[in-house]
């Protein structure tokens, strides 16, 4: 994982930052497993210029205090998309601090 960290993170910046102007939001997986959550908080980039960031986790839950002090919409998922009915469906958002529900 470190090494993934080093290879990517400054295309994930460089692409980010490129891509502010064009777009109003963005769509991350996995910020907050491989530390990359800095692309869309740093200055510049898209939360500090009020542009929503929504990031989807798979196997690590979202850290939600951090991410609703980013104002990050957060959350974990099954992996494998399956339906609510389904037994190995997983849900669950981050709620912003202060709130009790969406």
């Amino acid at each position: 994982m470190e090494q993934r960290e080093r290879r990517t993170s400054p295309a994930i910046h460089a692409r980010a930052n490129a891509r502010l102007a064009a777009f109003d939001w963005a769509l991350n997986e996995q910020c907050f497993e491989y530390t990359e959550c800095d692309a869309y908080t740093a200055p510049g980039s898209f939360l500090p210029a009020g542009k929503a960031v929504f990031d989807v986790e798979y196997d690590t839950a979202p850290g939600c205090s951090q991410a609703s002090s980013w104002k990050m919409n957060a959350q974990r998922t099954d992996l494998d998309l399956v339906g609510i009915q389904d037994s190995g469906y997983t849900y669950q958002p981050c709620v912003p601090d202060g709130q009790a529900s969406w």
